[in-house]
């Protein structure tokens, strides 16, 4: 039974998520949004590891967020 199984190319995995997130998703900024919960995964990851520069990511991530927020129309939010 060799054979059946693969491996996904890589280079089909940035089209496949980007089709899935436009196509299961009303939020119109999907990418950064993603892309926001993804690096606050690396993010805490950092953080359980100690690593003193996850600050660094974490600063990042809320900037993103508040553009996302005011993009939005959230100025409260984002203020927050």
């Amino acid at each position: 039974m060799e054979g059946f199984a693969s491996h996904t190319p890589r280079k089909t995995i940035v089209p496949l998520v980007v089709a899935v997130l436009t196509t299961f998703t009303n939020s119109t900024p999907q990418l950064a949004d993603a892309s926001t919960t993804a690096v606050s995964l690396i993010a805490q990851y950092m953080l359980n590891r100690r690593w003193t520069e996850n600050w660094f990511v974490w600063i990042a991530v809320y900037v993103v967020h508040i553009a996302l927020y005011i993009v939005k129309g959230l100025w409260i939010t984002g203020a927050l």
